[in-house]
């Protein structure tokens, strides 16, 4: 199995209900992969270690499973950039200000690696 951080493996990373249903490969190349790994490591296992359970809502998605859920061609989701989460129990902006660039929507905060952090 193939980790991202202490607490997160690939396979909830890449986990998609819509990939399964449609029998997409959701899986990252090497770039991608190392990006979330970056991610993982810099800001969802922050947040892990300091609120707990770290529920993930959406991860990666590749090209076919971002064009068959709708998604915007220049989503950092298909970058292995970008992930949205939830800490259950914990309001949101308890936790996003502090951990990297991100954003409250709906009920869960989708964290971002930024430009300058991915392109020293």
């Amino acid at each position: 199995m193939v980790r991202l951080s202490e607490n997160f493996s690939l396979q909830e990373f890449t986990k998609s209900q819509t990939a399964l249903r449609q029998g997409i490969d959701n899986t990252p190349g090497e770039e991608h992969l190392t990006n979330a790994k970056s991610l993982f490591e810099n800001v969802v296992q922050p947040v892990r270690n300091n609120f707990g359970v770290t529920v993930i809502n959406s991860g990666y998605r590749g090209p076919e499973l971002n064009e068959a859920v709708g998604g915007s061609s220049k989503s950092q989701h298909c970058k292995g950039e970008a992930v949205d989460i939830e800490c259950p129990g914990t309001p949101n902006y308890d936790y996003y200000p502090d951990y990297g660039h991100g954003y409250c929507w709906r009920r869960y905060v989708c964290f971002q690696i930024e430009s300058r952090q991915r392109h020293p």
